[in-house]
């Protein structure tokens, strides 16, 4: 198993850390004698958890809209999907969608 660290700090950012202060480490993976140690400052940490949270609303409102549009009729559904592409942009990692004739989506709870 080798380590993809985006994947890594997308995957830990969320998770609960133990022990005391502003700063901690924790070892959270060893292969072929290596070991791989997380340090987490507490304070950044919410500072990109709460960008996280901002980045997944406007995220949601383009959807939204992109929904809307195509409801009515201003977006076809050939360019549907582009649409939702552009507006998402690298953040579509954070979201499940489908454009079967509507688009529907949901927030991908494991990011």
């Amino acid at each position: 198993m080798g380590l993809n660290s985006t994947n890594v700090v997308g995957d830990l950012l969320p998770k609960e850390v133990e022990g005391e202060g502003k700063v901690v480490a924790e070892e959270v993976h060893s292969e072929n004698g290596r070991k791989y140690v997380v340090c987490l400052n507490r304070e950044r940490r919410e500072d990109q958890l709460e960008n996280l949270d901002e980045i997944r609303d406007k995220c949601e409102e383009k959807l939204e809209e992109l929904k809307q549009k195509a409801e009515q009729g201003w977006i076809s559904s050939s360019k549907l999907e582009k649409k939702v592409e552009n507006a998402l942009g690298k953040n579509k990692r954070l979201f499940d969608y489908e454009i079967e004739g509507e688009l529907s989506y949901q927030l991908d709870e494991e990011r």
